[in-house]
């Protein structure tokens, strides 16, 4: 009887530390996820004036981004805007708000390589006579991410350690098996989405493959010609696209990164298309639009970044028509390409 009894309690305290270890790891799991699933913001903007005895110009230029999610999906938004006041006239240059969503499945390969993403894209340019475009689609990315981190993935990595060292689990078991046997599931999947993370934020460096399809719809108008034009001079036109990206980024410290990301777009019809030149003789050229965007961070401190930005925006058969003036017959175009350089500090959140 007394062996009973005395083996109820040992049974019983190991129960309890069973479920203290269980209910610890989980108090602590769920902190780490829950910093790494809240919303994560970056805002700036600059103003510059000039004024003279014959004119004044400012210039404004502003955006925000947002990202929240945590392996395997996660949602970013992006806006950019500038606006020029000039002689009174308020003219809006570029206006650009990006949305997507990215989702990673979990059982193919190491749970990294592809990833699904949905986008929704509002841009205007008033350098390309670009007067409103909207893009809507979907596609995949191939990925691969160097499992080396920076100082940041380092630390968090050291931090999970501890938490499976104090806790007496198998933290690479837990990862590389998603071991729901000996931790509680809920525990073990966010176990596995906070290493995932782990890599896709902090890994030292990354090769991608994007591939999508979208459709587009645009209206160019003609701003800057001596001669006025009808607003609707240029018809709207919409295509179904094709689009491919591949990226580079580039993560040696915490400090400094680079990400160069260069998309090509172009339409499943009419790939190849008539273009004018000065001279009024037809040529066909590829129709293709080029956006390439380079982004360089300086990481001043923990919520301060000193970011440049280059972007090229080139489309090969930019909007034409030919114009009768006076008997006359006038080629009018758009500009076919936009450079865009900025150095700007944003604030993080």
């Amino acid at each position: 009887m007394e062996r009973l009894i005395i083996l109820h309690f040992a049974v019983m305290f190991f129960c309890n530390v069973i479920y203290s270890q269980d209910k610890l790891l989980l108090m602590r799991t769920d902190s780490v996820f829950n910093s790494l699933k809240k919303i994560k913001g970056e805002v700036n903007m600059d103003v510059i004036g000039n004024k003279s005895d014959k004119r004044e110009f400012f210039r404004i230029a502003s955006g925000f981004k947002l990202d929240q999610g945590v392996y395997p999906y996660e949602v970013n938004i992006l806006s950019r805007f500038e606006t020029q006041v000039s002689d009174g006239k308020l003219v809006e240059k570029v206006n650009e708000i990006d949305i997507s969503f990215d989702y990673h499945p979990v059982n193919i390969g190491n749970g990294r390589f592809l990833e699904f993403y949905a986008f929704a894209y509002h841009f205007s340019d008033e350098y390309l006579g670009i007067e409103t475009k909207y893009e809507l689609g979907w596609g995949g990315i191939v990925s691969y991410w160097s499992k080396n981190v920076n100082s940041s993935g380092v630390r968090l990595k050291n931090l999970m350690g501890n938490i499976a060292e104090l806790t007496k689990i198998n933290l690479k078991n837990a990862v590389d098996t998603l071991d729901k046997d000996n931790i509680p599931e809920k525990t073990a999947e966010k176990i596995y989405a906070i290493s995932q993370t782990n890599i896709k934020n902090y890994s030292k460096w990354r090769l991608a493959l994007l591939f999508g399809i979208f459709y587009e719809l645009e209206h160019v108008a003609l701003t800057d010609s001596f001669i006025d034009m009808p607003h609707d001079f240029f018809a709207a036109s919409s295509y179904i696209k094709w689009q491919i990206r591949p990226t580079l980024e580039f993560h040696p410290g915490d400090i400094f990164s680079i990400r160069i990301s260069p998309y090509v777009k172009m339409p499943f019809e009419k790939m190849r298309d008539e273009y004018l030149n000065k001279d009024m003789t037809v040529e066909k050229r590829l129709n293709y639009f080029v956006y390439f965007p380079v982004y360089c961070d300086f990481k001043l401190n923990e919520g301060i970044t000193l970011s440049f930005e280059y972007r090229l925006y080139y489309d090969n058969i930019p909007k034409q028509r030919i114009f009768n003036l006076d008997d006359n017959k006038l080629l009018v175009s758009v500009s076919n390409f936009h450079h865009h350089v900025n150095s700007k500090i944003c604030f993080s959140f």
